[in-house]
């Protein structure tokens, strides 16, 4: 069944994917890495989900753009213990010129790649830093309808930083596990919609989408439950987050590109493995 993009997500470019492949820093992720990992990913008080507002794009096609600052959100939270609130439409605004000049102001979707290049600017936009501004300075009522516009306003915008220095394919399940309590989120888009199942009262994707849609969301945390790992994927429809069972993710992330055809990668802050022995090992505490 062929996908229709739709105004959701949208498949990446042929340019933001040379780009990216050739500017990604995290070859790898391994779990042996962060000692006493599943001790902090188990301890509620280090969950950021109770801290990360609840989204809602209504009728834009935003969700890229969304997911990119939660992501940023949580990962600020886990370094600095300071939950923010960025800038949804800039977000999508700014990937959307990424794309392509002329897709600005369409409100047809932005891809997972075009969020990854504006967080590490890796792009050749001139005055337009990387990171994100917050909403207060650029409120989500505000979509600029013109390149040109966008632009200037943005190299005006106070930028913060949105702690992403490395960044890479996901890895496997267990090495991600390992990675979130590090900083680390997954921000990937799925086909949508999607056959839901239950957990603890909330949405599980426990089956592969199908759907001919597109959707992006972020994978922020993970919980235990009845013995077996969940991811917790925060989502922008109104309904906090979701769970994704490790046998979807085993099937997304085994393919051939991960998470296709939309993709998916794992973004961290700088120095994750020597932040986490500081944290942990040498007796600094974790947030």
């Amino acid at each position: 069944m062929p996908v229709t993009e739709g105004n959701g997500l949208k498949m990446p470019t042929a340019e933001e994917t040379r780009v990216l492949s050739q500017s990604v820093k995290v070859k790898s992720v391994k779990a042996s890495d962060f000692t006493g990992w599943e001790a902090v990913l188990k301890d509620p008080s280090k969950d950021p989900c109770k801290f990360l507002r609840s989204q809602n794009q209504g009728n834009w096609g935003s969700c890229q753009g969304q997911s990119l600052c939660n992501g940023a959100e949580a990962r600020r939270w886990h370094i600095t213990g300071d939950m923010v609130q960025y800038a949804d439409m800039y977000a999508y605004n700014m990937s959307e010129a990424l794309m392509s000049q002329n897709q600005v102001g369409r409100d047809e979707g932005t891809s997972i790649g075009s969020g990854v290049r504006l967080l590490t600017g890796n792009h050749s936009i001139e005055n337009v830093k990387a990171g994100l501004p917050l909403e207060s300075n650029w409120p989500y009522s505000t979509y600029e309808r013109s390149y040109r516009s966008l632009i200037a306003r943005a190299a005006k915008v106070e930028m913060e930083d949105g702690f992403v220095t490395e960044f890479g394919p996901l890895p496997d399940f267990d090495n991600l596990l390992a990675a979130l309590p590090a900083g680390a989120t997954g921000h990937i888009g799925t086909l949508w919609p999607c056959k839901w199942g239950t957990l603890n009262g909330r949405k599980l994707m426990n089956t592969v989408p199908g759907g001919r849609g597109g959707h992006a969301t972020e994978i922020v945390w993970a919980e235990f439950i009845n013995g077996q790992w969940y991811l917790k994927v925060w989502n922008s429809h109104g309904d906090g987050f979701y769970y994704m069972s490790r046998q979807v993710y085993d099937k997304l992330q085994s393919r051939s590109e991960p998470f296709a055809p939309f993709g998916g990668y794992i973004l961290m802050p700088d120095n994750p493995v020597e932040r986490w022995h500081k944290r942990t090992i040498s007796g600094g505490g974790y947030l």
